[in-house]
């Protein structure tokens, strides 16, 4: 999803200006369920360099994206919400970010009374592999 901001929408962005990329979108996640983008909010706020080539620095945000699962005697019922900033090449093709996302939800397991509430905070880096 992330490469796909940079590929498909920088011809949309102007410096500074924030661009409504996605609005109310879902997104169909086959046997398992379905995870919805309620706004998803691009800016390209400067550039750099990485490896010599130049960057654009692009900045993302959505919150409180819906994210329902039932998938095997689990249903999970929670929000989704991920923001952060990435660089990509001006013709993006390879993608360096970090990813921030946290969400909260109920899970409700098969052959238990309770239902649990849970908090998930994942953070993780996307680079380019390079090609040996």
């Amino acid at each position: 999803m992330i490469e796909h901001f940079g590929q498909d929408s920088f011809e949309h962005l102007k410096l500074n200006e924030p661009y409504h990329s996605v609005s109310n979108e879902d997104v169909n996640m086959p046997e398992v369920g379905t995870f919805h983008n309620r706004e998803v909010v691009l800016e390209w706020i400067g550039r750099s360099q990485r490896n010599g080539q130049d960057c654009a620095l692009i900045r993302y945000e959505a919150f409180l994206n819906p994210l329902d699962i039932d998938n095997g005697g689990m249903t999970l019922k929670a929000r989704s919400n991920y923001w952060d900033r990435f660089g990509c090449r001006y013709r993006p093709s390879r993608l360096n970010t970090h990813t921030q996302r946290d969400g909260r939800g109920r899970v409700e397991l098969a052959g238990q009374d309770t239902t649990q509430v849970i908090n998930v905070i994942r953070s993780g880096t996307f680079e380019p592999v390079s090609a040996k």
